[in-house]
């Protein structure tokens, strides 16, 4: 039996969001031995919100939870911004 199309949407946004975060956590590793000061203190705290939120993410839209969708496109939207700040 096929799957309609939005559930292989919701199961891509899974995947991605999931890659995303194992993304930003490898970047901000590599990143925390290059940098000094202050640039070092706000990719700590990038880190600190984004990974939890990412992982939080996954877990939601998996169990598919009223608000995961929502908890989706915030944590896209803000990994985005991450992505544009630390200019890659």
């Amino acid at each position: 039996m096929p799957r309609s199309q939005m559930e292989q949407l919701h199961r891509h946004l899974i995947r991605f969001i999931a890659i995303d975060t194992v993304f930003v956590a490898l970047i901000i590793m590599s990143l925390l031995s290059t940098w000094n000061g202050s640039v070092k203190v706000f990719t700590l705290i990038l880190g600190a919100v984004l990974v939890p939120l990412g992982v939080l993410t996954t877990y939601t839209l998996h169990k598919r939870t009223e608000y995961g969708y929502k908890l989706g496109i915030y944590s896209l939207s803000l990994f985005g911004s991450a992505f544009l700040l630390l200019g890659l």
